[in-house]
This record gives C-alpha cells, sequence and structure tokens, in this order.
C-alpha cells in the first residue's frame, strides 16, 4: 500500500485506513477506469489545437492535468486492476 494513504493519519486509526482502502474494490475500481478515461481524453491532441494562439498554456495545463492524474493513479492499490 502506498503511504499516501496514511498521511495525516494518526497512529491508533492507521489500521482502520488501511482496512478501508483494502475493502474498497469497487470504488477505487471505478476511480482507477474514471482516471483511465480522463487520461486518454486528455492525450488526444490534434492539429488544431496549435491554431490558437494561447496552444502553449493550453498544453502546459493539459500536461499538469496528466501529471496529477498519473500520480493519482500510482497510488492506487493493484488489486483495482
Amino acid at each position: 500500500m502506498n503511504q499516501a494513504w496514511l498521511l495525516n493519519v494518526s497512529p491508533d486509526k492507521k489500521q482502520d485506513v488501511i482496512d478501508a482502502v483494502k475493502h474498497s474494490t469497487v470504488v477505487l475500481r471505478q476511480l482507477q477506469y474514471f482516471i483511465e478515461h480522463e487520461i486518454k481524453q486528455l492525450d488526444q491532441t490534434g492539429l488544431d489545437d496549435y491554431s490558437d494562439p494561447s496552444w502553449s498554456h493550453k498544453q502546459a495545463d493539459r500536461l499538469g492535468q496528466l501529471r496529477v492524474l498519473r500520480k493519482i493513479l500510482a497510488i492506487l492499490p493493484n488489486k483495482t486492476n
């Protein structure tokens, strides 16, 4: 389990959080599907994107969103696959 799930969790609640994450497979699987869908949407860059004068700002925003989504995806337990 990724330690990100335990940020700001008191030692006496640590096992409760671990158990909750382990037993939330349906929710975590749906979250994984949603994130993967969003990543696919953001990865689709068309040539018309570059016709906009502010395309570089849009690309930077898109890359930032992708970075965050991939970071969240990385902390999901592997058994949701």
